[in-house]
């Protein structure tokens, strides 16, 4: 049979042996601290270059749209002026022909009264050439009348083009929203860095509670020398009895130090951990997280109880030798720790004082916090059941044009089928299926709203 001094030996080795599993872990989070830094760098970098680009192109769109929209104005104005000049230009043709038709019948009728008349054949040459001049300038303006019959199609052609151009300015207008999608896109991707850069900062918080728990770890196997001294110099006592009562308290500490050490390696352990300080995060009543948040504090201070204890006692067995018992020491406990309890008692008091506090200001952060989203992003979100979440347009219909999402397990968003969203196929469509953006349809679909309501607010005013 094994007798206290190896025992104590061997979880001393333990400790050692814990203490380089955490020394490596240490390694292991430095390194996959590095890689989130220098993702994030990356990350960043992207995120300039893609900006930079989108603001180049959209300014490149605008300046296009905006070049084609005065030449259009331009062109169109010219077109219907010219096409003006022209419809006077025929009627005034068409006149001057009907005077030369009345023109030509009297001289017809001039040369069958010729006999009759006294002219002279000179005379009467000189009016036949003036007549066929007439005609040929005639032929002339006729010439000129189908021209300009030819330049008036070309200009109705023109004006024909103008729904051409209207969906040209259309298409325009729908890469204008497509940037202001991606635009939304874009600040999706800094949360995603914040988001990282939380990450990091928590990452840094556990090597720094590494670090601590490996001077814990030294102040323990200090300790345990101590204690192994301790035991040795009782070993060489008369009193045996005495020696196996110390034996057995000694073996009980021991144990109370393993377990705590278990529950510091529970803690680091433990998924869902972030740091109060760097992040906010609101969440609902009856939240599993926030029942284990409740949870991990209550066994943190419960261990932090224990450590203190602990210490205290390490504390009395140094001060007393070998002089000391269990008695000796309980009694020494209770007589320090009155005082504490009782300063424990009124900490405890004011706590839950400034956490009814915190709770009532809470609730009141959350209602502004929701009514400041319904206001700015156009929709009012409730959680219906776990994962899912109903989104409410301002500019609704009917309370019952509800979108339903689910989040799933790697975090992604799915739009649910319902009679509300089976009859948004185009926006579905278009921002889902193919530009993969949940902001993009939602902006899509609050416009569409808008100006539907718009427009039924106008037919009403007119009415």
């Amino acid at each position: 049979m094994s007798s206290p001094l190896q025992l104590l030996e061997e979880q001393v080795e333990d400790l050692r042996n814990k203490l380089t599993v955490l020394v490596n872990r240490d390694g292991k989070l430095s390194e996959e601290l590095s890689n989130l830094k220098s993702s994030k760098d990356t990350l960043r970098e992207k995120h300039d270059n893609e900006m930079k680009e989108l603001k180049q192109k959209k300014l490149k769109l605008e300046n296009a749209l905006q070049d084609l929209q005065m030449s259009s104005r331009s062109h169109i104005s010219k077109l219907k002026n010219e096409l003006t000049q022209k419809d006077s230009m025929v009627e005034t043709m068409e006149t001057a022909l009907e005077e030369l038709k009345m023109q030509l019948k009297q001289q017809m009728r001039r040369a069958a009264n010729a006999g009759s008349n006294r002219r002279t054949i000179e005379e009467y040459r000189v009016e036949l050439f003036q007549l066929k001049q007439t005609n040929m300038e005639l032929l002339q303006k006729i010439e000129d009348h189908k021209d300009s019959v030819s330049l008036a199609k070309a200009v109705g052609d023109d004006v024909k083009r103008m729904p051409i151009l209207e969906e040209e300015n259309k298409r325009l207008a729908k890469e204008n929203e497509y940037l202001r999608a991606t635009n939304e896109n874009n600040y999706l991707l800094r949360e995603k860095v914040i988001g990282l850069e939380a990450k990091l900062g928590r990452a840094e918080k556990k090597l720094t509670d590494i670090s601590r728990l490996q001077v814990e770890k030294e102040d323990l196997e200090e300790k345990n020398a101590r204690l192994e001294a301790m035991i040795s110099k009782l070993g060489r006592g008369s009193d045996s009895e005495d020696l196996k009562e110390k034996i057995k308290q000694l073996e009980e500490e021991n144990h109370e130090h393993k377990e705590m050490i278990k529950m510091y390696k529970d803690l680091q352990n433990m998924k869902g951990d972030f740091d109060p300080t760097r992040t906010k995060v609101l969440t609902f009543s009856s939240n599993p997280a926030a029942e284990l948040r409740k949870k991990r504090t209550e066994d943190e201070r419960k261990l932090i109880e224990q450590v203190e204890v602990l210490k205290e006692r390490v504390r009395i067995l140094e001060e007393m030798g070998h002089e000391a018992n269990t008695q000796d020491i309980k009694l020494q406990l209770e007589k320090r720790n009155s005082k504490e309890v009782d300063e424990l008692k009124k900490e405890l008091e004011a706590s839950e004082l400034r956490g009814q506090r915190l709770k009532e200001v809470f609730k009141s952060k959350i209602h502004d916090f929701r009514e400041a989203c319904y206001r700015l992003t156009g929709y009012r979100i409730s959680t219906p059941s776990d994962n899912e979440y109903n989104l409410i347009s301002m500019y609704a219909d009917r309370e019952s044009d509800k979108l339903l999402f689910r989040s799933t397990s790697d975090g992604e968003m799915q739009l649910l089928e319902n009679e509300y969203s089976g009859s948004l196929t185009d926006l579905i469509e278009a921002h889902l299926q193919q530009q993969d953006s949940i902001p993009a349809f939602l902006s899509g679909l609050t416009l569409d709203l808008f100006s539907k309501q718009t427009m039924v607010m106008q037919h009403h005013s007119l009415m």
